[in-house]
Order: structure tokens, then C-alpha cells, then sequence
């Protein structure tokens, strides 16, 4: 484990406010996981050293995860029950879905 779980909420905080704008409450996020071998399927089936971060959805009583590399602390993607979207960071450091 290269992050703590400190220093990934504090990462989360950042990304959640960049993704979800107006709406982002603090309040939403319910929990943070370590997973030193989450198993991840794209194009290829990979494992993973993975924080999940829980927060609840309170518009659609529902959860989302966001993922977060533990080499790095960036975000790989967010999902809810309907979606999974790429996370990308610009130049200028703010996040958005793909």
C-alpha cells in the first residue's frame, strides 16, 4: 500500500467536486476500500492495487464507486448501477468522465 486512506479521501474530495460540480455534497461519501489485488476488466483482465471510494446518490437512493489507483492516487473510472466512465484529467488538473 503506497497511499493511506487519508490522503485518498482528500484525493476523492478533489475529483468528486470536479465530476459532480453544483451537486458534489461531502457528505455523500460513506466509505473508503483497499483492495491490493482488485481484479479489472477492459480490453484485457488485469489486478489491480485499488482504493474504492463509496458515495451514496442520494437523487436516485443508489451508489457509485470510484476507483483510485493506489501506485499513482489518480482516479481510473466511476460507476454507478447504469454506467461506467473513464476518469481524464486536463491540463489545467481538473477531472472529467470520458
Amino acid at each position: 500500500m503506497k497511499n493511506t486512506e487519508k490522503k485518498i479521501l482528500e484525493k476523492a474530495k478533489i475529483i468528486l467536486k470536479d465530476l459532480q460540480g453544483e451537486i458534489y455534497n461531502e457528505k455523500n461519501i460513506e466509505k473508503v476500500n483497499f483492495n491490493s489485488e482488485k481484479e479489472v476488466t477492459g480490453s484485457k483482465t488485469m489486478k489491480l492495487a485499488l482504493w474504492t471510494v463509496v458515495i451514496h446518490e442520494p437523487v436516485f437512493n443508489s451508489s457509485l464507486f470510484l476507483y483510485i489507483s493506489d501506485d499513482d492516487a489518480e482516479p481510473l473510472f466511476i460507476r454507478s448501477k447504469h454506467k461506467i466512465s473513464e476518469i481524464l484529467k486536463n491540463a489545467d488538473g481538473k477531472y472529467s468522465r470520458k
